[in-house]
């Protein structure tokens, strides 16, 4: 905002049935056209392109209504037999706005958990804007009488956005979980070929290694580098939580299990460890013996990645980047 100026947010708020995308799903547009994410492509999208340039011509919302099933009126080529809601957000680079979304990043980049409100517009000219409820229940920026407790039950509640009715007037609620944070544990030709890609999928990524030479590469350009002396303590220091995924892939056995005896003591959402189902029997059943549980071997993915076939770094590194959006889209 601070240097494309005024924009445009078009947001998928509902949809019921198959559609290309999911609520939540945004697309911005600013004033000299260009255009960030997407709503699915096809014409809902070229529609709400449309939509978007009067929105920033008249500085006013609208929500946008597209139907595929049978009786609607729609090109013939959406045929996805479902309907859908498309929020066409005017928001103004003002400095009440500006400070807004400063702040919400700021909380975000500390890994907190704010709920953005977005007013959904009625006709009327209100005048209302959006504003954000913060981990500890305080909101933030105008906002109207309502009961902010009953707002943020509802955002914890849910998934993924949704609308929500409250006073007399109907909001989008955008709940924030923690972003996927990945760490992967070995910078060698595993990690080189799945920290771009898992960076480019919208994971926060850190690699660490005691290998500075390896850490320098320009593969991992992006991702938080982190040279550490031994691998025996290599995870005490990071802030690992529910929402980190560990991959382990240094380059000894002996090293990924000081790794993931670590792992398993923490709080981490997923463990992977590259290996044969020959070498996982082997490393669980020590495990088991040094008083680990099966309830925390269960937690580890040995041999990580989904079964896909793959081979090469790359192809492994598809198989287990797949098998991170999986674990990340069931959370």
């Amino acid at each position: 905002m601070e240097t494309s100026g005024d924009l445009a947010v078009m947001t998928i708020i509902t949809r019921k049935g198959s559609t290309p995308r999911l609520p939540g799903t945004r697309m911005l547009m600013t004033r000299d056209g260009r255009r960030f994410g997407t709503v699915g492509g096809g014409f809902c999208e070229a529609d709400a392109v449309r939509a978007a340039e009067g929105c920033l011509a008249s500085k006013k919302s609208c929500i946008l209504r597209y139907s595929s099933v049978p009786g609607s009126i729609l090109p013939s080529d959406i045929i996805c037999g479902g309907s859908l809601e498309i929020l066409v957000e005017y928001l103004p680079a003002d400095p009440y706005h500006t400070r807004l979304i400063g702040d919400f990043v700021r909380l975000r980049s500390l890994r907190q958990t704010p709920v953005m409100i977005v007013p959904l517009p009625d006709g009327s000219e209100s005048g209302r804007v959006r504003f954000f409820i913060d981990a500890d229940g305080l909101a933030r920026g105008i906002y109207p009488a309502i009961h902010h407790t009953q707002v943020l039950k509802a955002a914890r509640e849910m998934k993924r956005p949704d609308v929500f009715q409250a006073g007399g007037m109907r909001f989008l609620i955008e709940p924030s979980p923690l972003k996927s944070r990945l760490v992967i544990c070995g910078a060698g030709y595993i990690a080189a070929e799945i920290a771009p890609l898992a960076y480019h999928l919208g994971f926060e990524v850190s690699v660490l290694d005691d290998r500075e030479d390896l850490l320098s590469a320009d593969v991992y350009r992006g991702t938080e580098r982190i040279p550490v002396t031994s691998y025996e303590s290599c995870l005490q220091a990071l802030p690992v939580d529910s929402a980190t995924d560990v991959l382990i892939v240094t380059r000894s056995h002996a090293f990924d299990l000081q790794v993931l005896r670590q792992a398993l003591r923490s709080p981490a959402g997923y463990i992977g460890m590259i290996g044969s189902r020959h070498k996982w029997k082997t490393l669980s059943s020590l495990l088991l013996e040094e008083g680990f549980g099966d309830d925390d071997l269960k937690r580890v993915h040995c041999p990580v990645g989904l079964e896909i076939g793959a081979d090469s770094p790359e192809e492994i590194a598809v198989s287990i980047a797949a098998e991170l959006i999986e674990h990340r889209a069931l959370q």
